[in-house]
């Protein structure tokens, strides 16, 4: 499923364009990262030259540990929408 929404997301997207990931954490309700969908899609995004801006309430401190200063980060949900052309939000 994974590797189906990630060609969608780079069909609807040309490098260099920003793609939003909201929902970074593995389990909702947790800062728990390990075997995240959404960091193994930003990862994947940023291979293929998209910009990536993320966006999670509780998540934000373990990805910046895991993803340092490859992504950016979004002060709110409404944040990542408006610097966003594409938004992917990720529920485990």
């Amino acid at each position: 499923h994974g590797g189906e929404l990630l060609r969608s997301i780079l069909a609807s997207s040309s490098p260099g364009s920003t793609v939003g990931i909201a929902g970074m954490a593995y389990k909702v309700g947790t800062p728990y990262i390990d075997k995240s969908f959404g960091v193994w899609l930003a990862r994947e995004l940023l291979r293929s030259d998209r910009r990536v801006v993320v966006w999670d309430p509780l998540a934000l401190d373990a990805v910046r540990e895991e993803l340092a200063s490859s992504v950016e980060y979004a002060t709110s949900l409404s944040a990542l929408a408006q610097c966003s052309s594409v938004i992917m939000i990720t529920q485990p």
